[in-house]
């Protein structure tokens, strides 16, 4: 907002000063005008002035041209320095996260690892159980089957 203003506050000084040297031609040519001289002296007089009025207005403007040339300048370069801050900070946003994105993706890593070692682990365990009671079983059932197969033997009585 001070920018726009200073350049506001530039442009109407620049304004001024344009203005009151066209002014100064103006009354200089007039005064020439009506002063008590010959045609030939009066139009050397003119001549002189106007040559001089021009180079006064044709620096003025230079100075101008270059000052509002150099404005344009310092706006395009303070444009692409805020540009180039905008690309470096996004930059460094983007290479943090992805930073953290790798932290959490080797953290995921260790715990689906770990995971996938307790469950082989409880399966092994629950593979080794049921193999146990397999066996368990079979030898009940051999047991059983070798008491059913055996002949009731009969004791004598001796009452």
């Amino acid at each position: 907002m001070s920018s726009n203003s200073n350049d506001r506050n530039d442009s109407y000084s620049k304004g001024f000063i344009f203005g009151a040297l066209a002014g100064g031609a103006v009354g200089a040519v007039v005064a020439l005008l009506f002063a008590p001289k010959s045609g030939s002296e009066l139009r050397r007089d003119i001549a002189d002035k106007s040559t001089e009025v021009y180079n006064d207005v044709y620096s003025r403007a230079s100075e101008m041209t270059n000052d509002g040339r150099d404005r344009m300048e310092r706006f395009v370069n303070e444009g692409k320095r805020r540009a180039d801050d905008l690309v470096k900070s996004t930059r460094e946003q983007a290479s943090h996260l992805l930073y953290e994105a790798e932290g959490l993706i080797g953290e995921a890593r260790v715990r689906v690892n770990t995971a996938q070692e307790e469950i082989k682990t409880s399966l092994n365990k629950v593979r080794d159980a049921a193999g146990e009671a397999r066996e368990t079983f079979k030898r009940e059932m051999t047991k059983e089957e070798n008491a059913n197969s055996k002949p009731a033997e009969i004791k004598p009585d001796n009452a």
